[in-house]
């Protein structure tokens, strides 16, 4: 093989650099720079009052009044002010990404030939029109359609999402609400079926009851089912002008609907008729000739009987405003005052701290509660002379409720009670009980010692002769007794939770009164905590009862002496080597 000759090579540099720079000054000097993608409209979306959509010999035409869109072609009605917008804020945006062709001779060639291509046509309150014309996907790139207006010759590209957002149907573009309603003008409701003609009227922020019996309504239900009406939607328009209603159930509807709005004189009305399948009624608005259907969801979310909107919690009041409970059994009174948002405190039959989630779960239980069914008036005398189970009151700011349970050995054996709420006695499910009846000991705060474990910043631990000290430097636990060493980290939070979750399981004493009697001189295990910025420590004694498992304990925040679980002394090291930090 011949040697390439050093001056052959730099003669072919010299060559190549002559046509780099040829390139670079003449074919880069001539190159059409990107051109910037430019509006198709220009126009306002709040001066819009007019569009016309046209695809396949269909029209649709669609008009602005008083900031409400209708549907004029081909049906008259209300249209969807929402989807409108859209499709004008889409239009407003929309932009010419690439241009294809000058002066086509052949437009079919791009799907922009009438009646196939979607027109749309903008008119604006300024009396200005714009026309836009979108034909089909360009081959093999389906993000772009072709597209040009209607007074120019050229075509040119656009994103495809503008050809999916202006494809409606009438019935995408039209208003599909079953019932035009503001939940909160709603002042009386009328639910007329076979087998119930129900009545419900407002009175300030309270729903009655007034036909076929007068009683207090659930709110939240009268609540949910206008909601549920206001939601309901049209699943298909049926007929939208026609004489008769025979075949459709509705010239003796199976169910008929009335709501009155403040101010208004004449009713809101839904007929409701035959079911068409499973899963569809037909229905129509008696302001409205048009039959569509509607989901038999709608139908079930209506109340069969009375019972099924009366008001069947046996309390209503807002947990968050409750100030003071009384607990009345027979032969105890336990009354509980809130201090602040999240502290309350037993001040009778003891004073003392009470279990802020074991009140919130009592308030909830009684707030969830619903009676069985009610009694006739007439059982009031038969218990107004009875001893209650229990008597429960609640004070709201300046409220008062009040809840009174019998035995059941009182009423056919049936539990049953009577509340400020309604005006006839009731029954109840036998689980009241377990829910509503409370001991003192349930509801107290058990800990005996209330602190915050990020604040501990030094705790002692004296087991018989053993002494272990532990301090926080820093961000590190150090042992400082018996000896100076690394702390396990981990190990110390455990022991530091442990007493902070340490609850009593009985209650020995309620107040020493001969401290000498429990041994505390000499307790087995003794802890102390420092808490960061407290003068004061917090201290635990506890002592093993001779021959017994069980152990007792004193706090320097309470009073008593109590009975505790073996398993928290287990949890505590006998020895510094025991939370020693070890690699």
């Amino acid at each position: 093989m011949e040697r390439i000759n050093i001056k052959t090579i730099v003669y072919l540099c010299a060559v190549l650099a002559v046509l780099a720079g040829y390139f670079f000054l003449y074919e880069t000097k001539n190159e059409t720079p990107p051109r910037k993608e430019e509006k198709i409209f220009q126009l306002k979306p709040e001066n819009v009052e007019k569009i016309t959509l046209l695809k396949n010999s269909v029209k649709i035409v669609c008009e602005k009044k008083d900031n409400q869109w209708f549907i004029k072609e081909p049906v008259s009605c209300k249209a969807d002010n929402k989807i409108i917008n859209e499709i004008i804020s889409q239009l407003e945006k929309a932009k010419m990404v690439e241009m294809v062709e000058k002066n086509p001779s052949d437009l079919s060639q791009f799907g922009l030939k009438i009646p196939q291509a979607l027109k749309v046509k903008v008119s604006t309150d300024k009396g200005k029109e714009e026309e836009l014309i979108i034909g089909n996907p360009v081959s093999l790139n389906v993000l772009y359609v072709y597209a040009k207006k209607a007074r120019s010759p050229q075509v040119f590209t656009v994103y495809s999402n503008l050809k999916t957002i202006l494809n409606k149907t009438t019935f995408d573009l039209r208003d599909k609400t079953v019932i035009y309603v503001k939940q909160d003008n709603v002042e009386k409701i009328r639910i007329k079926r076979p087998s119930l003609d129900l009545m419900l009227e407002k009175n300030q922020n309270t729903w009655q009851i007034t036909s076929p019996v007068k009683a207090l309504a659930d709110k939240d239900r009268v609540s949910q089912l206008l909601e549920k009406l206001k939601k309901a939607k049209v699943k298909k328009f049926i007929n939208e002008k026609t004489s008769n209603l025979k075949p459709y159930g509705l010239v003796n509807p199976y169910i008929q609907i009335f709501l009155w709005e403040k101010g208004k004189d004449n009713p809101l009305k839904l007929l409701i008729g035959n079911k068409k399948k499973e899963d569809t009624f037909y229905a129509r608005k008696v302001e409205n000739s048009s039959v569509f259907l509607i989901d038999k969801d709608i139908v079930d979310s209506l109340p069969q009987k009375a019972e099924d909107i009366r008001e069947m919690h046996i309390l209503r009041f807002d947990i968050d405003k409750i100030t003071k409970i009384e607990l009345n059994y027979p032969g105890i009174k336990i009354i509980i005052d809130r201090e602040d948002k999240d502290n309350w405190k037993i001040k009778s039959p003891v004073l003392t701290k009470a279990d802020e989630m074991a009140i919130k779960r009592l308030l909830w239980d009684i707030k969830d509660t619903k009676l069985n069914s009610f009694l006739p008036a007439s059982y009031l005398k038969k218990i107004e002379h009875k001893k209650p189970d229990v008597t429960i009151s609640l004070w709201e700011k300046e409220k008062a409720h009040k809840l009174t349970i019998f035995s059941k050995v009182v009423l056919e054996k049936k539990i049953c009670g009577k509340s400020t709420l309604h005006t006839l006695p009731f029954t109840l499910k036998d689980e009241i009980k377990k829910n509503l009846f409370v001991t003192i000991f349930d509801i107290r705060d058990r800990h005996l010692l209330n602190f915050d474990p990020l604040k501990i910043d030094k705790f002692e631990i004296k087991y018989n002769s053993n002494i272990i000290k532990v301090e926080k430097r820093g961000r590190r636990w150090k042992i400082t007794k018996p000896s100076l060493g690394l702390a396990d980290g981990p190990k110390v939070w455990r022991i530091i939770f442990a007493i902070k979750d340490l609850k009593f399981k009985k209650v020995i004493e309620e107040k020493i009164s001969n401290p000498s009697a429990y041994g505390f001189e000499n307790p087995s295990l003794q802890i102390t905590l420092w808490e960061k910025g407290q003068k004061n420590t917090k201290t635990i004694k506890i002592r093993k009862l001779t021959n017994k498992k069980s152990f007792l304990a004193v706090s320097s925040a309470l009073e008593g002496v109590y009975g505790i679980n073996s398993d928290f002394v287990d949890k505590i090291p006998k020895r510094a080597s025991e939370i020693e930090y070890r690699r």
